[in-house]
């Protein structure tokens, strides 16, 4: 299937919102985001550019620091309301982002651009407001309402906002990650076209909607995060659903939607006419259910590949919504509906609120119970149902009964019968085994991903600290927000009390403090002290965030934590070395220039560089795996390297410790480099660990980055699942007794 490049809009030009006003004329209430006097903050950065001086001191100064340069990298960002007044003060888009010519797209209230951010060459979706509409009081604050509300929803599938910017024209501007991809809408109607192209016979349309509610429950899983944060969408469409290009799925076009309390004090009717709840055309104040309701009719369209409602008049439509009265339940292409997804989809998408699901969760949970086969809460079994259901679980009992009525007629023919349908049975109960487990391998490895992402984001946020105070010598952060630096010989000479044995590092470490020298003149300054005191405050922070609970982590809990991370290092072109948690266990030799993770970074700066296990620079041989990023300068000089050491054994233990229910039929978990080496692997407890050393079998995984193989062992047969971590080049790899987890898949 040719793929189409697009970007989220979050606002489809090519769609006419419903504005229906009731009887009442009063108007929507605003956002109950409330808005509170901001915290007054202590001024200290006298001596920025205009454009990059805060208007109030914020709590965490070296994210400030993160901000003056680039606003979208603000890891630990300060809990605060904004108001449309405060556009007054915001960064200017021109000094971050080179802005493209024309938008891609525009919607009623806005347009979208493409932009390339200005230090980090990196491509994002710049969202402006209107000219026409930057002077209306309104329009500004629903802009602004969006890019809280969006902002607030830190989920894996609704899109990340970087930044908020206005320009000399008093225009406001949103910036968000960009999304190469397509809508839910456009992937229908490739779908629809290749089959009435080809015919629907050339297609496993089968396995085509199991993988669209796939889809669609991570839809689900963005909906209920948002009514858990008491937040109503209002305007759920598959043109506000986009897929990217490695089948992430994201829910996008926030910009009506509104806090649970304003929901439901609403006078007019807002969102797409075909996808309104009939409830709202009478009393527009919307609950929860409302959302349902369009889930439903969503999932109608991708079940049928046709529109719930037809494309008529809008009171026409209207007055069918109302009714309830949408088109027939049948696929498009005349292939079979199962019953229990029918009752599914007629319960999300019942006129009365009541008889609909009572959170998306349920509705989740009903769509997972079908994919499993398993009963459904909008389609009780009767007793024949759960005889038939039964059955198809059980398909050896029930066959082994047919075949002892085909004995009493025919014996010999019986048993061949007998025969060839246990061999098929297996045979399917293999393929769905397989399939499982390659689900759950790939899944594992894709939690794996994301993790890296957010070390590579926490690095950038280091790397334009480092950028700012090269560029800022005379920083000096007040005595209350600062950490201490000792260099290896005060450490060794006159620790002090913070400086403590850790049976997870196996030395002492000063989780309170980081240790700082010069690997050229062996010699700090007073002033070097100053000058890198914020980026030592801020290589605590980010290891801190690594801990399990980031929120309330202390210093002192890196002294016995488990968290993967072990350290974080600053190295500098003119030989200033910063690490942390401060120790003693560096001496006079130490060169990080001469260190490969060093090396590599200065060789790739465009992107962060992971390196192989090695043993770590504390001395006691313990693995560790870097991921270091270059800094370059305004004008591509090197200011210095970036760098997280992370642990071997924990890194690979979180990895290996993901739950599975199909634990006690998986002989081992490994990591394999590119060279073919088992970096680290783990047998179950039920389980004998697998000799594997098969050098065709790792070449073709390798290859492929993605599958399953079997192959032949001292135990037997056994399948290998496999996905390849792209960001480490490593394969995960999952051995399993497949013959044992066929038989009870069978069973």
């Amino acid at each position: 299937m040719e793929s189409k490049t697009t970007v989220i809009l979050p606002e489809d030009s090519a769609d006419k919102k419903l504005i229906i006003p009731s009887a009442s004329s009063a108007d929507t209430p605003a956002s109950a985001n409330g808005n509170p006097a901001n915290r007054t903050r202590r001024p200290i950065f006298s001596k920025l550019p205009q454009i990059m001086r805060p208007r109030r001191t914020v709590v965490d100064e070296t994210m400030l620091i993160a901000a003056a340069v680039n606003p979208r990298l603000e890891l630990f960002p300060p809990s605060r309301s904004t108001t449309a007044e405060d556009s007054k003060n915001l960064p200017e888009l021109n000094r971050s982002y080179n802005l493209a010519d024309k938008p891609f797209a525009a919607g009623g209230q806005g347009k979208l651009s493409t932009a390339e951010h200005r230090f980090l060459a990196c491509e994002t979706a710049i969202k402006s407001l209107h000219a026409n509409q930057c002077n209306n009081p309104d329009s500004r604050e629903a802009f602004f309402n969006e890019a809280q509300l969006t902002a607030s929803l830190d989920h894996p599938a609704i899109i990340p906002v970087h930044g908020f910017f206005s320009d000399e024209n008093n225009g406001l501007h949103l910036a968000m990650k960009l999304i190469k991809g397509c809508t839910l809408s456009e992937y229908l109607k490739r779908l629809t076209g290749l089959y009435q192209k080809h015919g629907i016979h050339r297609f496993d349309e089968k396995r085509s909607l199991r993988s669209r509610i796939d889809i669609f429950l991570r839809v689900c899983d963005a909906i209920s995060f948002a009514h858990e944060k008491k937040i109503l969408h209002r305007d759920l469409k598959p043109e506000n659903i986009m897929l990217g290009k490695h089948r992430e799925t994201y829910v996008t076009d926030w910009g009506i939607a509104l806090p649970f309390a304003d929901a439901l004090k609403l006078k007019k009717v807002s969102g797409t006419p075909a996808y309104v709840a009939p409830e709202l055309l009478s009393n527009p104040g919307a609950d929860h259910k409302s959302d349902i309701y369009s889930l439903g009719v969503i999932l109608f369209e991708l079940t049928t590949l046709n529109p719930a409602f037809s494309d008529e008049d809008v009171p026409t439509l209207l007055q069918k919504v109302r009714l309830g009265n949408h088109n027939p339940l049948r696929h498009r292409f005349g292939s079979k509906i199962d019953r229990d997804l029918q009752a599914i989809i007629r319960k999300a998408m019942s006129v009365d609120p009541a008889l609909r699901y009572s959170s998306v969760n349920d509705l989740a949970r009903d769509l997972r119970k079908y994919l499993a086969n398993e009963e459904v809460s909008a389609r009780p079994d009767n007793i024949f149902n759960r005889l038939a259901r039964w059955g198809s679980t059980h398909r050896n009992g029930m066959m082994l009964a047919l075949l002892g009525l085909l004995l009493l007629l025919a014996g010999s023919s019986a048993y061949i019968l007998h025969k060839e349908v246990v061999g098929s049975i297996r045979q399917r109960a293999r393929e769905q085994a397989i399939h499982q487990i390659h689900s759950q391998v790939t899944a594992i490895a894709g939690d794996m991903e994301k993790s890296i992402q957010r070390v590579e984001y926490q690095l950038e946020t280091l790397r334009i600290n480092m950028l700012f105070t090269h560029l800022q010598k005379e920083l000096v952060l007040p005595a209350n927000e600062r950490i201490n630096l000792f260099t290896p010989e005060r450490y060794r000479s006159d620790p002090p009390p913070s400086f403590r044995y850790s049976p997870i590092y196996r030395h002492k470490i000063d989780p309170d403090g980081a240790v700082i020298f010069n690997t050229r003149t062996q010699t700090v300054t007073n002033q070097e002290f100053e000058q890198y005191n914020a980026i030592g405050l801020h290589m605590q922070k980010i290891l801190l965030a690594t801990l399990p609970d980031r929120a309330n982590a202390a210093p002192e809990a890196l002294l016995t934590g488990s968290q993967p991370a072990k350290s974080v290092y600053s190295a500098w072109s003119n030989g200033i070395f910063i690490a942390y948690p401060g120790t003693d266990e560096f001496d006079s030799t130490y060169d990080p220039s001469a260190r490969q993770w060093y090396i590599n970074a200065i060789r790739n700066p465009d992107k962060a560089y992971w390196s192989m296990p090695y043993n770590d620079a504390y001395g006691n041989n313990e693995k560790v795996i870097s991921c270091s990023l270059a800094v370059p300068g305004l004008h591509g000089e090197l200011i210095g390297v970036a760098a997280m050491d992370f642990s071997l054994e924990k890194l690979s233990d979180a990895l290996m410790s993901s739950p599975s229910q199909y634990q006690k039929f998986i002989y081992e978990k490994m990591l394999i480099s590119p060279d073919g080496n088992v970096l680290f692997r783990t047998a179950s407890e039920n389980q004998p660990a697998v000799k594997f050393n098969d050098p065709e079998l790792i070449k073709q995984m390798q290859e492929l980055k993605y599958g399953t193989l079997t192959a032949r062992t001292e135990q037997g047969e056994i399948l290998l699942a496999f996905a390849h971590i792209k960001q480490l080049n490593i394969l995960y790899v999952e051995t399993v007794d497949i013959n044992s987890l066929t038989t009870e898949s069978q069973n």
